[in-house]
């Protein structure tokens, strides 16, 4: 099979490489967990379409991740899982329209229909290969569009960084699933210029437990080219791309 004969292919590279230094010193092991209560007091819904109170509720979220980085000088490999649990959703919060869904604890309940839900899945899966500024990612990864680049001026990097950042696409951070991204990204980057190709589908994730699954009727692909920011302050970014439905 063709991931076989990529892995084989990988193995082979890294062990050429690392003839030098101990395989141990390039080898990485990542571990996080986030635990989070949340507490919702929505707008009240008109009279009649829910129970009292239906917008009042407190629910919690767990989001566990454990990873292992393998880095060469020209290569990387990364291999990261997650395990996310939600517990005491809400049952009477999701709506019919125009209502909807009163708060993000009745929008993960509205997807499963389980006050208690949650597994594990491959959140980020991927090979990174880098040659003289231009570097290739192949597999499943996150892509927060918008920060390729920084800014040399600290105000404008923040401005970036809350207000630009992830505006269409991104990780999607906030939630207790999150979102990633599977196929390929290419980047040129240099002193003056910094140019990124993104070809990919999203998964499912964001107020859906059921992430390991990818919506392969969307997909996001386009070129983007960046100015690089001065030192000493930051320029205009040019961009352009397409999403396809």
């Amino acid at each position: 099979m063709r991931w076989r004969r990529g892995a084989a292919a990988f193995v082979l590279l890294a062990v050429g490489t690392a003839t030098a230094d101990d395989w141990r010193d390039r080898l990485t092991f990542t571990a996080s967990d986030r635990a989070r209560g949340e507490f919702a007091d929505w707008f009240e819904p008109p009279l009649g379409t829910a129970i009292p109170g239906a917008e009042r509720y407190a629910f919690f979220g767990n989001q566990l991740r454990l990873g292992v980085r393998f880095t060469l000088p020209q290569v990387q490999a990364v291999l990261e899982m997650q395990d996310t649990r939600i517990a005491n959703l809400p049952e009477d919060a999701s709506l019919a329209p125009p209502q909807g869904n009163l708060g993000t604890g009745a929008a993960y309940f509205a997807n499963t229909h389980h006050t208690a839900q949650g597994g594990p899945f491959l959140e980020q899966g991927f090979l990174t290969v880098r040659q003289r500024g231009l570097s290739a990612t192949f597999g499943r990864f996150e892509y927060p569009d918008g920060l390729g680049t920084t800014p040399g001026d600290a105000t404008l990097a923040t401005l970036k960084r809350s207000r630009i950042a992830e505006r269409l696409v991104g990780p999607f951070e906030f939630t207790h699933v999150t979102r990633s991204f599977d196929g390929g990204r290419a980047t040129f980057d240099r002193p003056a210029l910094n140019a990124t190709a993104v070809a990919f589908f999203p998964t499912e994730g964001g107020f859906e437990v059921s992430a390991n699954r990818g919506i392969s009727r969307m997909s996001r692909r386009g070129p983007r080219r960046r100015s690089r920011a001065s030192r000493a302050g930051g320029r205009r970014a040019g961009r352009r791309g397409r999403a396809s439905p």
